[in-house]
């Protein structure tokens, strides 16, 4: 399947995962995107807290939270791209990070066979607090997902 842009809730119907990215110092409410999961999702912030604090070798790896009381939404995944907290006017998102990271989780989600109907990243991922350029992370995005059984959507807030 290919990567879709949408426009839309992410945190409405039909997504069944969320895909964010963090760093790997437990900054996620200090982020916007992040922020708002970590608010309306406690069980993301306690999945980040169980990895170690600063762990360089958290970069490309993910920690997963399963979300308790929403009947569509099943998890939330803290995807660990950038290393340091934000540094403005600064690139601190790690592509490789990225892409290693999102392949990993791709490959545990169809492994595990679940039956996952929508992956979603919010647009603008990376970019805004990492400092990412889009057409970098969308180009990640589409060489991750491009044959993958999964159905990617990329949402854009209305």
């Amino acid at each position: 399947m290919s990567v879709e842009i949408v426009e839309g809730d992410i945190f409405e119907p039909p997504v069944n995962v969320i895909i964010h990215s963090t760093d790997c110092f437990h900054g996620m409410r200090e982020s916007k995107f992040s922020g708002e999961i970590a608010s309306r999702f406690p069980e993301t912030s306690e999945a980040d807290g169980k990895t170690m604090d600063g762990d360089y070798s958290k970069l490309g790896t993910f920690s997963v939270a399963k979300i308790k009381d929403s009947e569509n939404l099943k998890f939330i995944v803290n995807l660990y791209a950038q290393f340091e907290k934000e540094k403005k006017g600064t690139r601190q998102v790690n592509y490789e990070a990225l892409y290693r990271g999102l392949e990993s989780f791709r490959d545990m989600i169809i492994e595990a066979e679940e039956h996952v109907l929508v992956v979603a990243v919010p647009f603008g991922m990376c970019c805004g607090d990492g400092g990412g350029n889009w057409k970098i992370v969308k180009e990640v995005l589409d060489d991750v997902f491009m044959d993958s059984v999964l159905s990617m959507k990329v949402y854009k807030k209305e």
